[in-house]
């Protein structure tokens, strides 16, 4: 039997939509926010191209996949490129260009001047292709923003499938 203040046996109670969405809109400083540079440079996203006519080319996608992940954040994947890539990481290395890239894409604004694409920290590393023809860094990011256009897939975690 529950005492007074809620608390009981089993189970925790799980978080209600709104202390979820302020755990989500408060995003924590990943690895290269606090890295100190002196390089500028634009970041920009790589289009990605689906190979099927009935998906359209997205700039990133978000991760739907249900996997017990519930703050900080919505998470995507997402290509990150700049002019002359490949040059500026034999000169400065990954960290300090990731480090810029991150700020870079933190100063997007629209005509408004709200940020378009959220605050954006960027959490690892998936897998670098620094030789292809235009050379990019595939990467796991967070953003506070739900709703990135050209973001294929939502935030959330998939509908749960009744079966008759």
């Amino acid at each position: 039997m529950a005492n007074k203040k809620g608390k009981g046996r089993g189970r925790p109670r799980n978080l209600n939509p709104r202390e979820l969405e302020l755990l989500r809109n408060r995003i924590k400083p990943g690895d290269w926010t606090n890295v100190q540079t002196k390089l500028t440079l634009k970041a920009k996203f790589k289009r990605n191209e689906s190979g099927l006519p009935s998906i359209p080319s997205y700039l990133g996608k978000y991760l739907t996949y249900d996997d017990g992940y519930c703050a900080d954040g919505y998470r995507a994947l997402v290509k990150i490129t700049t002019d002359n890539m490949s040059k500026l990481v034999a000169e400065y290395g990954i960290d300090e260009v990731l480090s810029a890239s991150e700020k870079s894409l933190n100063s997007y604004k629209n005509g408004a001047g709200k940020k378009i694409l959220g605050d954006i920290v960027i959490s690892k590393i998936i897998q670098e292709k620094l030789e292809e023809e235009v050379p990019f860094v595939i990467c796991l990011i967070k953003t506070n923003n739900e709703n990135i256009p050209q973001f294929l897939g939502y935030s959330g975690s998939p509908p749960k499938l009744t079966v008759f």
